[in-house]
């Protein structure tokens, strides 16, 4: 098993999903009220110097970050609703062969742009810029992983995200996805 963010590789999957969860995609954060000093593991908060000698717990400091919405496979492009589905869909891969060379940013990308909504505003805009489908079917997309991954400090620091963030924690509620998918396309070369 790989890390899908980096090139670390790891013998058991239970290792790789800890990895992933631990790294790069945590949710939970622990503030030290006394440094202000932010965690983002609960062990190395209770380790933190300030915290030891106080006797403070991460469970009475812990945060809760926004979590993605939305996964998709490198592999195929697969869009995955959920963060289990997608550990359990790129696991075949791996078990099938598949190794991190195979992985694809653009494929990663393309398969976030088939979440429900943001989907039909990306079909609107092919059809819009490119005409009927079978002009579109020859269409090929790839996105730079450099300008178009994942930004640095990305929800934890108020960084402003890049495509692949917006997309993974895209909400329906407060964002556009017209705006999206138009982002998508002019980062996109065609």
């Amino acid at each position: 098993y790989w890390c899908t963010c980096c090139d670390t590789k790891f013998q058991h999957k239970f290792d790789w999903k800890r990895h992933e969860d631990e790294f790069h995609e945590p949710y939970k954060r622990y503030l030290c009220p006394s440094c202000d000093w932010g965690f983002w593991s609960a062990t190395i908060f209770n380790r933190h110097p300030c915290c030891a000698t106080t006797r403070l717990h991460a469970y009475h400091v812990v945060q809760y970050t926004t979590r993605k919405t939305a996964w998709a496979c490198g592999f195929c492009a697969a869009f995955l609703p959920t963060r289990d589905r997608y550990f359990d869909h790129v696991t075949r891969h791996y078990e099938a062969g598949s190794t991190k060379a195979h992985w694809n940013h653009s494929h990663v990308i393309y398969g976030l742009l088939h979440q429900p909504r943001v989907h039909t505003a990306w079909e609107k805009l092919l059809t819009a810029r490119y005409g009927d489908l079978s002009s579109q079917r020859a269409l090929v997309f790839k996105w730079d992983p450099e300008s178009t991954g994942r930004a640095q400090g990305f929800h934890e620091n108020g960084n402003p995200g890049k495509l692949q963030d917006l997309l993974e924690f895209f909400d329906e509620a407060k964002d556009d996805e017209h705006l999206l998918t138009t982002l998508a396309h002019d980062q996109a070369t065609v």
